[in-house]
């Protein structure tokens, strides 16, 4: 299967917004904008952030999944460890 890459783009609270690629010859790349967050003190806004992240997060890698035919293993450094499959 060929994939060419997919890109998504989040917005997230307080100004923010991640920008999510993959493509074979780069692989996954997430990048910040305007530029990587410092942790919100707030704990309510820290929580509707990092739930909207994720939730981009996993949209955005089962499309990769679908795309590569494979399933994907995460874990980060600041998360849990999550195994995602295709829809």
């Amino acid at each position: 299967m060929t994939v060419h890459g997919l890109t998504r783009t989040a917005p997230l609270a307080n100004g923010f917004r991640a920008r999510f690629s993959y493509a074979p010859d780069t692989g996954l790349l997430v990048e910040w904008f305007p530029a990587p967050p410092r942790m919100v003190r707030c704990w309510t806004t820290r929580r509707r952030f990092m739930a909207t992240y994720d939730a981009t997060k996993r949209a955005f890698l089962r499309e990769v999944s679908a795309s590569i035919g494979a399933s994907i293993d995460v874990s980060e450094t600041c998360g849990e460890m999550e195994w995602i499959a295709s829809s």
